[in-house]
C-alpha cells in the first residue's frame, strides 16, 4: 500500500498521498489514504516522536526498529524484512530492469500499526520531483507475509520513478494498475507466498463477483496483470506500460 505524505514539511506546493494495506480482515484488507497538500497530521512525522534503539544498515535501506516496548519485535524479524527489501530491490530492478526508485537509499521503520501490514511514503515536490519518505511495516507478521508486504511495498517505490505512475498516485486514480501490479510483483517475487493478501487471496475475492469493469478493480485486478505476464511479454510488457507518456490514462496505457 502506498501513502504519499509530507515528512520534511508543510509546502502549500508538495502534493501528498498514499495507498496502504489494512490487517483487520474487513472485506478489503487494504485502504486508500490520501493526504494533500500537508492539511493531516503526516505519519511521517509522527515517527519522528519514535526513539529507535537499533538499526540494519544495508546497501538501498535502513531498518529502524526497537526490541522492547509496544513497537517491539525480533532481530531476526528485522533482518528478514531488511533482506527481503533488498532481494525485491535485485529482482526487480537489476533482474526485470525496472528504473530504481527516486531515492537510492530508503529509511525503513517497524512499528505496530493496528490496522496496516505496510505503508509507503511518497512525497512530491515540483522542483525536487518525488521522494521516497519510508516504507512503514507493522509488527505483526509472520515471516512470509512479510516478506510479501516488503516487495509489495518496494513495486510502490518503483512506481514513483515513472512518471505516468506517479501522476496516478497522486491523483488517486488507476488503481487497478497502482494496485494490481504491486500485488503482481509481490507474487513474482515471493510466488510462494499464497495466504492473506497475496495474489491468491486477490484471485479469489475478484471471481466471486467477476461482472465488474477492470478500471474499478483495484488489488483484484491481479488477475489481469498475471495475463498479461504470461501470454503477452512478461515484465518487459508491464514495464513498457509504465513507460508510456505520462498524460494518458490507464486505458491508452494499455
Amino acid at each position: 500500500f502506498l501513502i504519499i505524505a509530507l515528512a520534511n514539511s508543510l509546502l502549500l506546493n508538495t502534493t501528498n498521498q498514499g495507498v496502504c494495506e489494512r490487517n483487520n480482515f474487513d472485506k478489503k484488507l487494504l485502504g486508500v489514504v490520501r493526504n494533500p497538500y500537508g492539511k493531516l497530521v503526516q505519519p511521517s512525522q509522527v515517527i519522528t516522536q519514535y526513539s529507535w534503539e537499533r538499526t540494519i544498515i544495508s546497501t538501498h535501506f535502513t531498518v529502524y526498529y526497537n526490541i522492547t516496548g509496544p513497537n517491539a519485535v525480533t532481530d531476526e524479524y528485522a533482518q528478514t524484512a531488511s533482506y527481503a527489501l533488498e532481494h525485491s530491490w535485485i529482482t526487480v530492478v537489476n533482474n526485470y530492469q525496472f528504473n530504481p526508485p527516486p531515492d537510492d537509499h530508503i529509511n525503513v521503520y517497524i512499528m505496530y500499526m493496528a490496522l496496516y501490514y505496510g505503508i509507503t511514503y511518497i512525497s512530491y515536490n515540483p522542483i525536487t520531483g518525488y521522494h521516497i519518505e519510508n516504507i512503514t511495516l507493522s509488527t505483526n507478521m509472520e515471516y512470509d507475509l512479510l516478506r510479501y508486504v516488503c516487495a509489495h511495498e518496494f513495486f510502490h517505490t518503483i512506481q514513483a520513478s515513472y512518471p505516468i505512475t506517479a501522476n496516478w498516485i497522486m491523483e488517486g486514480s488507476e488503481q487497478w494498475i497502482i494496485e494490481g501490479t504491486a500485488v503482481w510483483m509481490g507474487a513474482r517475487v515471493y510466488p510462494e507466498y499464497t495466504g492473506v493478501v497475496s495474489f491468491v487471496y486477490y484471485a479469489n475475492q475478484f471471481l466471486q463477483n467477476p461482472d465488474r469493469p477492470l478500471t474499478e478493480l483495484d488489488y483484484d485486478a491481479v488477475l489481469f496483470w498475471i495475463f498479461l505476464d504470461e501470454h503477452y511479454g512478461g515484465t518487459d510488457t508491464i514495464r513498457n506500460i509504465m513507460e508510456q507518456n505520462g498524460s494518458l490514462n490507464g486505458i491508452q496505457a494499455v
